[in-house]
């Protein structure tokens, strides 16, 4: 008995298999030269998983820009803050209290690009100037990573997706 390849379609998606007998509803194709239908939705498909990588890609870096902190000039001279999601909280919280106690606040940040982190006193207009700093720097990077993920969809080749890159940064 000889392997046989069918498929069929459903819901505009390409169902493939093997077997000795093909089932109902499938259609048995040569899997050297399979139809066109064939190989227009396998094509398809291939295209839509490329944009669907391209995007959780796209999400990645994003993501991993938005926790890998960012500088701030709010004391005077540019320090690095972390923002990592527990970071950002935290820093919502002492700008709250700086803001309703209006007494200088603690904040850890690093003026050397992070190999050292100290706990430094903010006042409150520096504390939420931090925070708008903070949140400058994640809304350029949600932005970037929106026209990226626009450009993924209007994409009309796999040449395309593959062309688009984060760079610049």
């Amino acid at each position: 008995m000889k392997l046989k390849y069918f498929y069929k379609t459903e819901n505009n998606k390409l169902i493939k298999g093997t077997g000795y007998e093909i089932p109902d509803g499938f259609t048995e194709y040569d899997k050297d030269n399979p139809p066109q239908d064939f190989l227009d939705l396998q094509n398809q498909e291939l295209f839509e998983k490329a944009k669907q990588e391209k995007i959780s890609e796209i999400n990645k870096i994003a993501q991993e820009k938005i926790v890998s902190g960012f500088i701030s000039s709010a004391l005077g001279s540019k320090h690095l803050y972390q923002s990592e999601p527990t970071d950002q909280i935290n820093l919502l919280g002492v700008v709250q209290t700086a803001q309703l106690t209006n007494e200088n606040q603690l904040f850890k940040c690093s003026h050397d690009n992070g190999q050292t982190w100290e706990y430094k006193e903010h006042t409150p207009e520096q504390i939420t100037q931090v925070l708008k700093d903070g949140k400058d720097i994640k809304i350029a990077i949600l932005e970037k990573a929106n026209q990226l993920k626009q450009q993924v969809k209007q994409a009309t080749t796999i040449d395309e997706v593959n062309s688009i890159s984060w760079k610049g940064e």
